[in-house]
């Protein structure tokens, strides 16, 4: 356990930059955090720019040049996203895969190929993306623009909060006993308030649970701390999944879901007779799957007619509150 003992604390954003600097061809990976691509039939590696996509065709004005016959003049477009790296093909006759699986758009956060060209064929050009080993996360809190004390977060889950109990206590006044809680979720963590008085602010706003970048700043309670470490996590699965209501469709694009009447709620309920402030919550495990949990609710959770208060749901579960209903939409 970790504590501060100063009753005023500020802060800074510590920045975390994958890559810094323009697109640049090296003969080796030079830097800690780089991604790259290498193409193993002629060995050549190119470096992933963080800050714009990397156009991969035949035209001279890509950044990835690749003269093989059947690649298109723009044939894939690479690029990161908060938390992972995106790639899209680009309408190419040929084709892009990966895991011999052809797609239009993935979300890649380990090493794997990328096949321009269908490899069942051997008309293809293999490229290896290698993603850096990650550094071990860790939280710093900051005293006037110095970091006064740094942890590794080594567990599943990490609570924050003014009671000596917690794994980080910071007794400050405004800091509740139990303020937030850290979960390690789909390969990086997510951070979640525990509804707190002075609630917790992440890159300027409110939230009540949110994935966590590297190079965030949170506060809570007037304290701010950062969170570092070179982590690239699995996503939420391709295509994203949906909850049907009588109000529209819910995207499940968050890590995790808090249902209620509460105006934090990613899923409000409003009217629902029976519906608690905080009722359920959807949460993206580390295996992909989805798993639902009645938060100690008086009027229950159903699926599929039975009550449940944790397990997995499965895509055309039908989940009831009150009497408000949601079809879940997600691949079979």
């Amino acid at each position: 356990m970790s504590s501060v003992t100063s009753s005023s604390i500020s802060a800074t954003r510590a920045w975390f930059e994958f890559y810094q600097g323009e697109q640049q061809r090296v003969a080796e990976p030079v830097a800690r955090g780089m991604c790259y691509l290498r193409r193993p039939d002629t060995g050549e590696v190119w470096a992933l720019n963080k800050k714009k996509p990397t156009m991969v065709g035949s035209h001279p004005e890509c950044d990835l040049v690749i003269n093989d016959p059947w690649i298109r003049a723009w044939h894939a477009a690479i690029r990161f996203v908060p938390v992972a790296i995106s790639v899209v093909d680009l309408k190419s006759s040929a084709g892009s895969f990966t895991e011999r699986r052809q797609f239009s758009r993935t979300i890649l956060s380990k090493d794997c190929r990328i096949d321009l060209g269908d490899p069942r064929r051997k008309r293809t050009c293999s490229l290896d993306l290698t993603i850096d080993p990650t550094q071990e996360p860790r939280l710093k809190v900051w005293v006037n623009r110095e970091s006064i004390s740094e942890m590794p977060i080594r567990q599943d889950v990490l609570i924050v909060g003014r009671s000596s109990s917690c794994d980080l206590s910071l007794p400050v006044s405004h800091v509740s006993r139990r303020h937030v809680r850290l979960s390690r979720v789909l390969g990086t963590f997510v951070i979640e308030d525990l509804h707190s008085d002075s609630r917790t602010t992440l890159r300027g706003r409110r939230v009540q649970s949110d994935w966590l970048i590297p190079g965030d700043s949170f506060e809570i309670g007037g304290v701010k701390l950062s969170f570092a470490g070179d982590m690239i996590p699995a996503m939420p699965p391709e295509p994203v999944w949906r909850l049907m209501t009588r109000d529209g469709i819910v995207e499940l694009d968050k890590p995790i879901l808090n249902i209620g009447r509460d105006a934090d709620c990613d899923i409000r309920l409003d009217g629902v007779a029976g519906a608690s402030r905080h009722h359920a919550r959807l949460i993206w495990r580390s295996d992909g799957t989805l798993a639902l949990a009645d938060l100690n609710s008086i009027a229950g959770t159903m699926v599929n007619g039975h009550p449940v208060s944790f397990g997995t749901v499965l895509p055309d579960s039908l989940i009831q509150i009150g009497d408000w209903r949601a079809y879940l939409i997600g691949p079979r």
